[in-house]
């Protein structure tokens, strides 16, 4: 994602510059960098970013809740969540769509680094914690053309936030194969991007056994 904006938040100021020095190293541009989550919120209003690295554990607030203020001000800006404990508002976050991705913030950035690159494929990240989304919420049944089995594990890599490359490893097949059935995934379920995907089949419970 070079040349994309990005802001980050965390209470920490050490690890915020740590972590403004190694997304430069993506060649992003860092627009707006704060240890104060109101601020963030301001910084992203503004300059709109395609990405927000946020902490969960703000003071005075939670990471969740600043996420939903963001997303008021910026619908199309991705947010990345760093946490070291993943409770149940942040997931809540994740399935609604709130967040693009939850970091376990004990991995090293190497495994930031990464998430920020799956995002550019429209992937959803789930990074050092083992947890499929859930708690769909109430929806109408969804009349799509069915999935072939195949389609059906690529949606389900999809939902864990695999990019392609673990998909192609998981299912040993080329990363043009991978591309080839996120293409027609999407085009049964009449989305344009992975992400939409990705919460068509949480919200509809596509995956689930029938």
């Amino acid at each position: 994602m070079s040349g994309s904006r990005v802001v980050l938040c965390d209470d920490e100021q050490m690890v915020l510059e740590a972590m403004t020095l190694g997304v430069m190293v993506l060649g992003m541009d860092v627009v707006g960098s704060t240890t104060d989550p109101e601020v963030a919120v301001g910084m992203v209003r503004t300059h709109r970013p395609h990405v927000c690295v946020l902490d969960a554990g703000l003071p005075g607030t939670s990471g969740p809740q600043v996420a939903e203020r963001m997303r008021q001000g910026s619908p199309d800006t991705m947010i990345v969540m760093l946490t070291a404990h993943a409770t149940d508002d942040v997931w809540t976050a994740y399935d609604a769509g709130v967040l693009h991705a939850v970091i376990n913030k004990t991995l090293d950035f190497a495994s930031l680094q990464k998430a920020i690159g799956d995002l550019r494929d429209g992937a959803r990240v789930v990074a050092g914690w083992r947890r499929l989304p859930h708690d769909r919420p109430d929806t109408p049944d969804l009349c799509v053309e069915p999935l072939t089995d195949r389609e059906r594990e690529v949606l389900a890599a999809l939902v864990r936030g695999d990019g392609t490359t673990d998909i192609a490893a998981t299912l040993d097949i080329s990363s043009h194969t991978v591309r080839s059935h996120v293409q027609s995934v999407m085009r049964k379920l009449n989305v344009t991007t992975r992400a939409k995907a990705t919460n068509v089949a949480v919200a509809h419970g596509l995956l689930e056994a029938s």
